[in-house]
């Protein structure tokens, strides 16, 4: 006849196990988050650097079509020198 106050619970063993599973388990979840924040920040500084240099190379490019050629002077002057 079995034994009426015999509960059924975990054992030591088994608690233990479970809580090393949950850990290994929470560490790699934390790593991977951690990776993805890395990368997260690297392509959002990326993105600032791209427009950075689209908006220097913006100026660059319209300081280039406002230019115009300097005068000589030499060449304005018709009297010799």
């Amino acid at each position: 006849m079995p034994n009426r106050n015999q509960e059924h619970a975990f054992t030591l063993v088994e608690v233990m196990v479970g809580l090393a599973l949950a850990s290994m388990l929470l560490i790699i979840i934390t790593a991977v988050f951690h990776q993805a924040g890395t990368v997260v920040s690297q392509a959002q500084r990326r993105a600032e650097l791209l427009a950075e240099a689209r908006g220097i190379m913006n100026l660059l490019r319209n300081d280039i079509k406002a230019a115009r050629a300097i005068p000589n002077r030499a060449q304005l002057d018709p009297r010799p020198r």
